[in-house]
C-alpha cells in the first residue's frame, strides 16, 4: 500500500521543496471548498488528485445539463443530482484515500463559522456577492485563509486573501456593486475553459499555502483577459478600514443578513399583512421615500429619503430587526445596502409591495376583501 502512495505522488515529491514532508503535510491538510461548480470543480480535482487529506464541499444546488460545459466533474447521468454529493462520489473514484465530507446546503451566516472552523483552508469558489462577503467576514474572525475566484464571460480572476495578515475580500471590494451593476454566467454566457483555468491556478495557490512552496498570491490580484491572453498582476494591501465593515463577533456574523447588505431580496422581505399581524417584532420603521412622497409615512415611522443615506449622513443607533419601506419596494434594496454598512448587525427587512401594497391591505381589510 505503501508502494502504491508513493508511486500515486511520486512526481510531485520528486519536486525538491516538496518531497516526502510535503506530502505529509498534504496528508493531514483540511480544505473547505464552497461552491461544486465551475470554479469548484477544478479545485476539487487536483486537490484530490494530490492527496489532501480531508477536502470539505459545500453546495446546495443540483446538476444541471447547462453546467457540464464548465463543470466536466458531471455527466448527463448526474442532472438533478446535488452537486456536492456527486463531487465526493467522483473524489472517491479519483482518489480514495482523500477524505470528503459534503455539506449539501448552502453557506450562510448563521452556519458559516461553524462550517469554516474545523478547515485550514477556505477556497471561495462561489458565484455571488453575499457567500463572498460572508465567506470573508467569517475568515477574519476566524484567522483562515481564503482562496478566492471570480470569472465573468473571458475573463477571471484570483487570490489569497486574509493570510499571514494580508489583505482581505473587503480590501478589494469594501462594498459589494450595486443591485444589477455585475452580471453573472447565465446573464453575459462564459466560456467553458474559463472557470478551469481559474480554477486550477486557485488549486496552486492552495497547493503552496499547504506545502510552503513558493509565494502565494498574497497582496496581489491576478486577472486574466482570454480574449487577449493577458494576465496582469495589481498590488493592494490590507485596509485597517474595513474592521469598521467586518461584524463584530461571531454571534454578530451570524445574525448578519448578507443578501440584504448586497441589494438581494430573500427571506428580509415580509408581507403587509404578516407585519399587521406582529408590528412590534420590530425596532423601528425607516421610510425611505423623499420628503414629498404622498401617502404621509407610516405612524411612528423616520423618514429617511435614499437620496439622503446616499450622502451617508450620521443616523441613530439601530438595533435588532428594523423594517424598511419605500413606495412599491424598488428602492429598499439599495437603502438596506447602505444602512447594512453602518449596522452590520442589524436585521433589515423589506416592507413587500412598499407602502402601496399595506395601503391596499388595509382598504381591502377595511372594507371586508381581506
Amino acid at each position: 500500500m505503501y508502494q502504491n502512495l508513493m508511486l500515486r505522488y511520486e512526481r510531485q515529491v520528486t519536486l525538491p521543496e516538496w518531497g516526502a514532508e510535503g506530502q505529509e503535510k498534504m496528508r493531514t491538510a483540511k480544505v473547505l471548498v464552497v461552491g461544486a461548480g465551475g470554479l469548484g470543480v477544478p479545485v476539487i480535482q487536483y486537490l484530490a488528485a494530490a492527496g489532501v487529506g480531508h477536502l470539505g464541499i459545500v453546495d446546495g444546488d443540483v446538476v444541471d445539463l447547462s453546467n457540464i460545459h464548465r463543470q466536466p466533474l458531471y455527466d448527463a447521468d448526474d442532472c438533478g443530482r446535488n452537486k456536492a454529493t456527486v463531487a465526493a462520489e467522483k473524489v472517491f473514484q479519483l482518489n480514495s484515500d482523500v477524505t470528503t465530507i459534503v455539506y449539501t446546503f448552502q453557506l450562510q451566516a448563521d452556519n458559516a463559522a461553524d462550517l469554516m472552523a474545523p478547515y485550514d483552508i477556505i477556497i471561495d469558489a462561489s458565484d455571488n456577492f453575499p457567500t463572498r462577503y460572508c465567506i470573508n467576514d467569517a475568515a477574519v474572525l476566524l484567522d483562515k485563509p481564503v482562496v478566492y475566484g471570480a470569472v465573468s464571460a473571458m475573463e477571471g480572476q484570483l487570490s489569497v486573501l486574509n493570510y499571514q495578515e494580508g489583505p482581505t475580500y473587503r480590501c478589494l471590494f469594501p462594498t459589494p456593486p450595486p443591485p444589477g451593476g455585475a452580471w453573472d454566467c447565465a446573464t453575459t454566457g462564459i466560456m467553458g475553459t474559463i472557470p478551469g483555468t481559474i480554477g486550477m491556478l486557485m488549486a496552486t495557490e492552495a497547493l503552496k499555502i499547504i506545502t510552503g512552496i513558493g509565494y502565494p498570491l498574497r497582496r496581489q490580484l491576478l486577472t486574466w483577459r482570454a480574449s487577449m491572453q493577458e494576465f496582469i498582476k495589481f498590488e493592494f494591501d490590507r485596509n485597517a478600514d474595513y474592521l469598521n465593515l467586518v461584524p463584530e463577533n461571531l454571534e454578530a456574523l451570524s445574525r448578519m443578513d448578507y443578501p440584504a447588505f448586497c441589494g438581494v431580496l430573500s427571506s428580509t422581505t415580509i408581507a403587509p399583512e404578516t407585519w399587521l399581524s406582529s408590528p412590534s417584532d420590530f425596532s423601528a420603521i425607516i421610510d425611505v421615500r423623499e420628503e414629498n412622497e404622498l401617502p404621509p409615512s407610516m405612524e411612528g415611522a423616520l423618514r429617511l429619503p435614499l437620496s439622503r443615506l446616499q450622502q451617508r449622513p450620521d443616523l441613530p443607533v439601530l438595533d435588532g430587526r428594523v423594517l424598511v419601506y419605500c413606495q412599491t419596494g424598488n428602492r429598499t434594496p439599495e437603502a438596506i445596502r447602505i444602512l447594512q454598512q453602518q449596522f452590520p448587525a442589524v436585521h433589515f427587512v423589506t416592507l413587500e409591495g412598499g407602502i402601496k401594497a399595506w395601503q391596499l391591505f388595509e382598504m381591502n381589510r377595511k372594507y371586508g376583501n381581506a
